[in-house]
């Protein structure tokens, strides 16, 4: 077998099998890229409900506060000493760290505001962050090293004014010169 047939081998069976693991890479590359717009792993959700006027506006009763965390489906334990009251007409109740209700005595609204990981970016995120650690940056460095020869390879596959010494070679001068140009401007 020829060194041009093991090129385009290795090019295709590299490619197939990092096919996966290219595309969570560029899902949550583009994730990451826009962390100033948003928040990829985590959503803030809020549901606001209308309560019962509260009785003594300097301490919510127990049972005030069960009736209204029942209405938000939250059936777990609450602690006394983590009822705040921020502002007179503000009660907060920190339920766990990313999980609170607000309840507004003026409108007489409760507003739950709780952090979910966002569906599928969070998991890709997970990967791309290398969080796992372990093994994983093992599997993650094999495809460092064979996204290089997927790209060395593929400088090889076309012969003549085609490739790397013709059309093929100018158009990766340019893809070379991007990144260096960005470094020039803003490292």
């Amino acid at each position: 077998m020829n060194v041009r047939k093991i090129n385009i081998l290795v090019h295709r069976y590299l490619g197939y099998f990092f096919f996966g693991l290219t595309i969570v890479y560029c899902v949550s590359g583009f994730a990451l890229n826009h962390l100033d717009d948003w928040n990829p792993n985590y959503v803030l959700n809020n549901k606001k409900i209308e309560i019962k006027p509260i009785k003594n506006k300097e301490e919510i009763s127990e049972l005030e506060i069960r009736e209204i965390l029942y209405k938000f489906n939250i059936y777990s334990d609450f602690k006394k000493n983590n009822v705040f009251y921020p502002s007179e007409d503000t009660i907060q109740i920190i339920l766990k760290k990313d999980e609170k209700v607000i309840i507004n005595i003026e409108d007489n609204t409760a507003n739950h505001e709780f952090v979910s990981r966002r569906p599928l970016f969070h998991a890709l995120n997970f990967l791309h962050r290398n969080n796992i650690k372990k093994s994983w940056t093992y599997y993650a460095d094999f495809y460092a090293v064979s996204l290089f020869l997927i790209a060395l390879s593929g400088m090889f596959m076309k012969k003549g004014k085609e490739g790397i010494w013709g059309k093929g070679g100018l158009i990766a001068l340019t893809g070379i010169i991007a990144p260096l140009a960005f470094i020039l401007l803003y490292y």
